[in-house]
């Protein structure tokens, strides 16, 4: 096991550069505001600031769920994964703003499950696959996370483009973008159960 320290603790590491654990400094813990003292209980998932230092190549799943992060979070560019087969790494949280590492090529679908994000930047250089793979995440699942702004317009990108085509039959239309993903059902107005309801239009 290797022992990483930076000014926000320790961060434990095995051979591969997986995160086993993570120890924070005791003055990195949040200092609560003078109105918050009275009710202030300390705890080490409650930090200034959370920096992911060079060396670590994966954040398995439940690392830092239930964290809070005041400041800032940031990903060195050696990390390749975030959470597992087995989950996010970040879930039911709060983290601010979020630049991803450009070497990224592992992004669990729950990754930041309920959790509290400012704004999400994706590096111009990262691989176009998973720079897909992210876009489609937090653009067309923000029931895993709460944006404060549309993920668009905190894109250090042009907006993609998606190819989409409508597919039709006795229910309604269905469309498809160019991976096979449902983005969007209209209800055929003989399919909907109630005459007095209007058109069901559902955005995925």
């Amino acid at each position: 096991m290797k022992e990483i320290v930076n000014e926000c603790g320790s961060f434990f590491v095995n051979f591969f550069g997986v995160l086993k654990d993570f120890r924070c400094k005791e003055d990195n813990i949040y200092k609560p505001l003078p109105f918050e003292a009275a009710s202030y209980v300390k705890d080490e998932k409650f930090l200034e600031k959370l920096i992911i230092p060079e060396g670590v190549r994966a954040i398995p799943a439940g690392a830092f769920d239930e964290y809070r992060v005041f400041t800032c979070l940031t990903f060195p560019n050696s990390l390749r994964k975030i959470g597992d087969e087995n989950g996010g790494a970040f879930r039911f949280g709060s983290f601010g703003n979020i630049d991803l590492p450009q070497n990224l090529n592992f992004l669990a679908n729950d990754s930041f499950l309920d959790s509290f994000i400012g704004a999400i930047t994706l590096p111009d250089s990262m691989d176009a696959q998973m720079m897909q793979e992210c876009i489609y995440q937090f653009e067309n699942h923000t029931f895993y996370n709460h944006l404060h702004y549309p993920f668009k317009k905190v894109l250090n990108l042009p907006p993609l483009t998606h190819t989409i085509k409508e597919l039709t039959n006795e229910c309604g239309s269905f469309f498809i973008d160019e991976f096979g993903a449902l983005m969007r059902f209209v209800c055929a107005p003989e399919n909907n159960a109630s005459e007095c309801s209007p058109e069901v239009t559902k955005d995925i």
